[in-house]
């Protein structure tokens, strides 16, 4: 009986902890504000909707989960902001700026630079699907719009020069982005995950797109690289699922597009195959040495060729690639990046290369339908969970049937004995 009324009262203070922390949880959506608070030299004073804040320098994260501030006042030694300055302040509808603030002014409820050649910050909640970027402004800055809710369409001013990194991500309502002549270069992250982003109209003189740049819009159809751009960052349209061929402008000294896929360094880097291309089979083109970082992340191929040239398949590379049955190495690959061919749960024949020296962590990882690999000698390095394994933890990690073929004395046997992969020796 004791038992029985022990668990009973156990039973209860799980659930009492559980339903807490779930109204902890809800309660940080509207985390009510003291009137007046004090963190890091900075200070705030709040009268209903509206928060002044003093202090001198850039204020870092200062606020709780809140709906009700409508309006923030930054006083006159308020120098700049960051990306958390205002993180918490969901229903933020406009920024002011005290008239003596030497680095900072505001326009409308936005916050720009004090010459407003730079836009700052948009306020979330600020009213309106459409937003017309002032005359004069050259840059719009770090996570400027990042995250804004409402917005649909921005019009860019002419004369304006960057967009920096995170510039506009996670506008999930976003639809267009049409550039301005004068733009030059766009940052990491600028555009990542807005999803609505129908169209891009990049203009002739842009000269670099940064990392991940437009990531996960997966409402973009076709993409143009225009012919100044020079310079194109790691997986700049990594998970676009709708994007059928890319094409490039003819002047391009660096990239190329050749079948909808595209290149650079005169042909030598597959950097991106076209996610949304319906191919089952693809032949990388001999002269290529390298395949980017995801270049076929998420691709319905179900076999990829390629050529006596490549030596390095990159981290990845053929990710999460559900059709794909079948990969054949060229003698002269050197390395297989980290999960190049990582969730590829159909892949069941892989020959490795020759003169193979590499294989990344996770190279091979969940692919249950892989049940035997053999692996040259020349191997010196077998990354953890690359082969041989369906799930990162329990008794069901180890792919099942799998057997790995090595050397006596390799690399890949000690992996196999040190991870308890299942082996057997093979001959020279």
């Amino acid at each position: 009986m004791k038992k029985k009324t022990v668990i009973v009262i156990l039973a209860a203070l799980c659930a009492a902890v559980l339903i807490g922390g779930a109204a902890v949880k809800l309660g940080r959506r509207n985390t009510p504000l003291p009137t007046e608070f004090s963190r890091d030299g900075f200070q705030w004073t709040r009268q209903g909707g509206t928060v002044t804040l003093t202090g001198e320098g850039v204020p870092g994260d200062l606020f709780e989960t809140n709906r009700s501030v409508k309006t923030v006042v930054l006083g006159a030694g308020i120098t700049g902001v960051s990306d958390t300055t205002f993180r918490g302040l969901e229903g933020l509808r406009e920024i002011t700026v005290a008239e003596d603030n030497p680095s900072l002014s505001a326009a409308d409820g936005v916050l720009f630079s004090k010459d407003k050649t730079a836009l700052l910050y948009y306020p979330p909640a600020r009213p309106g699907a459409e937003y017309t970027v002032p005359d004069g402004v050259t840059v719009i800055g770090d996570s400027a719009f990042a995250g804004q809710p409402l917005l649909r369409g921005v019009t860019l001013p002419e004369g304006l020069e960057e967009i920096r990194s995170h510039a506009f991500s996670g506008c999930e309502k976003l639809e267009d982005a049409r550039f301005p002549d004068s733009l030059r270069r766009i940052g990491d992250e600028a555009f990542a995950d807005c999803a609505a982003l129908r169209t891009l109209s990049f203009t002739e003189e842009l000269y670099a797109v940064g990392d991940r740049a437009f990531s996960g819009c997966a409402g973009l159809s076709a993409v143009e690289v225009p012919a100044g751009l020079k310079k194109l960052g790691e997986c700049a349209f990594r998970g676009c699922a709708g994007v059928t061929a890319f094409t490039v402008a003819e002047g391009n000294t660096v990239f190329s597009a050749r079948d909808g896929v595209l290149f650079r360094n005169n042909g030598r880097v597959l950097y991106q195959y076209p996610r949304g291309d319906a191919r089952e089979t693809y032949a990388v083109p001999e002269g290529v040495d390298e395949i980017a970082y995801a270049a076929f992340e998420g691709c319905a191929l179900t076999e990829a060729a390629f050529p006596d040239s490549l030596t390095k398949i990159g981290t990845a590379a053929f990710k999460d690639c559900p059709a794909l049955t079948r990969a054949v190495m060229p003698d002269h690959v050197r390395s297989v990046g980290d999960a190049a061919f990582s969730d590829c749960t159909a892949l069941r024949e892989v020959t490795l290369a020759k003169y193979l020296e590499s294989i990344g962590i996770e190279a091979f990882f969940n692919c249950p339908a892989l049940k035997t690999v053999e692996v040259p000698f020349k191997v010196s390095f077998v990354g953890f969970r690359s082969l041989g394994y369906t799930a990162l933890f329990g008794n069901k990690k180890y792919t099942e049937g799998f057997l790995l073929r090595c050397r006596e004395g390799s690399v890949a046997q000690s992996y196999a004995e040190r991870y308890n992969v299942p082996y057997e020796l093979a001959e020279e």
